[in-house]
């Protein structure tokens, strides 16, 4: 790692970006106090109020109070298991699998439980393995026929048949079970497949299989759709929330949130889009050997965090063309690592 973007990160970055370039990319360095570190993470105002958030709002909303938008910017602070002000916030959602609080909402708060460090709590991990068996079925039939045909839309109501014109395209019954193990695989899997621990071979072997049906041109080409809740007679969108979609040229905001779930995969790192995307981030590199991401790259509004990215944001303030350099040097320093 180039001692100069170490030392620069370290003595002009903030609480989160000093603790980030120790934990993550000089992990081993001897020269680093982790604890006071760790006590400045801690005792940050951001992270003080992300951790009150945590808890205080529904778990899938826009809002920031929501679940999946507070344990996520935790994350990316660098919060992980096992620090007591976290334990005490993110453990009630790991009662995940079961029945009341969290069953219906599994498949949106699982994946940040697992980059926080709790893959390993059982109804977490029950509810992973078997999330991973599910998607690697589908995988490995190579089935990219998702769309009712036209003898399916029968069982729509007549205002959702919208025969004119342009129809809603809805996912076939087989994969619409909306609040359950869906069988089609979502941009929250990908999530957590990206941060989960891959400890054995079969694991590893599962997951790239997943991943490299996701990166097919024939899943890439999919234009989204709906799902149909055939006991409530309504349409749920599901284009960006279900279909673990790449960004386009138009979602900018999303491209580095992918490239990092992407460096986790062995097939994500060597993909065309990979290769595109890192390329595309070299174009920002200063004289310095430093970079400076456009604000749109690293945006810090509030909204959806995986399917908006928003909250991209690692703590600097005011955020102005300094603090996007110390934040995107950072990002692209991670970035070379993980795909190294």
């Amino acid at each position: 790692m180039d001692r100069e973007i170490i030392s620069f990160l370290l003595t002009e970055g903030g609480a989160v970006l000093r603790w980030l370039t120790a934990t993550e990319l000089i992990p081993g360095d001897p020269g680093i106090d982790r604890e006071a570190l760790l006590s400045d993470l801690l005792a940050c105002n951001e992270v003080r109020r992300w951790l009150d958030l945590l808890g205080s709002g529904p778990v899938h909303h826009s809002k920031d109070s929501a679940a999946e938008n507070a344990l996520a910017k935790l994350c990316e602070y660098g919060l992980r298991a096992g620090m007591a002000k976290l334990d005490e916030h993110a453990l009630p959602y790991c009662a995940v699998g079961v029945e009341d609080p969290y069953r219906k909402e599994a498949l949106i708060i699982v994946p940040f439980l697992v980059r926080a460090g709790y893959a390993t709590e059982p109804r977490v991990a029950n509810w992973m393995e078997q999330r991973i068996e599910v998607l690697y079925k589908l995988a490995c039939h190579g089935d990219y026929d998702f769309y009712m045909n036209e003898t399916e839309r029968q069982c729509l109501s007549p205002s959702q048949k919208n025969i004119h014109e342009s129809p809603k395209l809805f996912y076939q019954q087989r994969f619409n079970n909306h609040w359950g193990v869906l069988g089609l695989p979502t941009c929250y899997d990908l999530y957590a497949l990206a941060y989960l621990p891959k400890e054995d071979q079969l694991t590893r072997q599962k997951v790239e299989a997943i991943v490299a049906y996701l990166l097919h041109p024939a899943f890439q080409d999919t234009p989204g759709g709906y799902i149909w809740n055939s006991q409530l007679h309504r349409p749920y969108a599901a284009g960006r929330v279900f279909l673990a979609c790449l960004p386009r040229e138009n979602e900018p905001e999303k491209l580095i949130l992918f490239l990092e779930m992407m460096a986790h995969f062995e097939c994500g790192k060597s993909s065309a889009w990979f290769q595109q995307g890192m390329a595309q981030l070299e174009i920002f590199r200063t004289m310095n050997g430093t970079y400076r991401f456009p604000r749109e790259y690293l945006n810090e509004k509030s909204s959806y965090y995986l399917y908006a990215g928003m909250h991209m944001g690692l703590g600097e303030f005011p955020r102005n063309d300094h603090a996007l350099e110390l934040e995107s040097t950072f990002r692209m320093a991670r970035l070379k690592k993980l795909a190294a």
